[in-house]
């Protein structure tokens, strides 16, 4: 079972990003280091609510191949936007969003 990891990325445009990486099996068996943006830093102020978007897909990279099952990366991405956009009210990550602006 992995966890992945959460790091900060610094592009050579536009603001720093926080992205989700892990590894997974590739065709042949061997294995591919995979990647995904999970968002702004101005999104997220730390990697802690950077990681709370990740549950939904190190579940899904636990139980299954991702490339394998049919989900393509376009629908894992809808599904994190999803996530950022469906913060309840009053919980801390609201707080944080609204200390960010």
């Amino acid at each position: 079972m992995q966890q992945g990891s959460v790091i900060r990325e610094h592009p050579k445009l536009g603001p720093d990003v926080w992205c989700f990486r892990w590894w997974e099996a590739g065709p042949n068996g061997n294995r591919v280091h995979r990647r995904i943006v999970l968002g702004t830093v101005e999104q997220m102020r730390d990697a802690a609510s950077a990681r709370q978007l990740t549950f939904g897909l190190v579940q899904e990279i636990n139980t299954t191949d991702i490339r394998s099952a049919g989900i393509s990366m376009t629908e894992i991405r809808k599904g994190l936007k999803a996530a950022q956009e469906v913060v309840p009210q009053g919980s801390l990550a609201a707080h944080r969003a609204l200390a960010i602006e």
